[in-house]
Formats: C-alpha cells, structure tokens, sequence
C-alpha cells in the first residue's frame, strides 16, 4: 500500500504520524474524504483512482496533523515540509505564521504586560519575535 501513496505523491510520515504531499509540501488532515478531495482537486486524480489509497488512509486513523508536536528548533529541514516563515511571543513563546492569530493571542492572553510597559505606543512587533522558521 505504500507503493500507492508514493505513486500519488503521498508519504506517511513517521514517528510523527501524518499523510504528507510532497508536492504542496504540508500535511493533510486524513478523516473523512480531505485526501481524496485533495488529489483530485489540486493534483486532477480521478476519482476512481483516488479509492484505493482513500480507503487505507481511513483505516490508518491518524491524528490531525494540527495536534502533533511541533519540530524541535534546530531541527534538520523535512524533506516533505515547507519551512514557514513566523515569529513567537515574547511573554510565552506561541509561534504562528499569521500575525493576526498573534496580535490577538497578544490582546487575549498578555493585556497586562502590554499594559505595565505603556504598550499602547509600541507597534506590536515590540511583542514579538520575528523571522522565525517554523
């Protein structure tokens, strides 16, 4: 069956247990029918040809990829990933790609240390970390 994956471009990864693409270069949430809707619309694979690996992925019942650990930093790059450019914060070290999830988390989570220091006149990147690879 891994045969299967590889002739689509798939790859199970291990220890951390994900379907990965390697052509769009992320992991993919394996419930339901994600895989298979992702072949076919991203890579044009039948739908008849998407069954069989379909099928296997089920029944491999892996987590979403959004609840497995996070690379160690220092960390050779993946084969299989993209490196994402990011930044943390500074308070407790969240990382995201998107600065918005992080200006909010920021608002959510710190208004009290953003307070204390007069934050009101900082941009937020005084906040945070920048130009981290995630």
């Amino acid at each position: 069956m891994m045969e299967q994956l590889d002739r689509f471009g798939l790859y199970l990864n291990q220890p951390e247990p994900a379907i990965l693409c390697i052509q769009c270069k992320f992991a993919l949430k394996a419930d339901g029918d994600r895989v298979s809707r992702h072949l076919g619309e991203r890579h044009g694979v039948s739908k008849l040809a998407r069954r069989g690996p379909g099928l296997f992925i089920r029944a491999l019942r892996l987590p979403d990829p959004k609840t497995l650990p996070v690379r160690p930093d220092g960390s050779s790059p993946h084969p299989h990933l993209r490196i994402q450019q990011g930044a943390a914060c500074r308070h407790c070290g969240l990382r995201s790609t998107s600065l918005e999830v992080l200006s909010r988390h920021l608002k959510e989570v710190h208004p009290q240390d953003i307070q204390h220091s007069g934050g009101r006149g900082f941009p937020e990147s005084h906040w945070l970390q920048e130009s981290l690879a995630c």
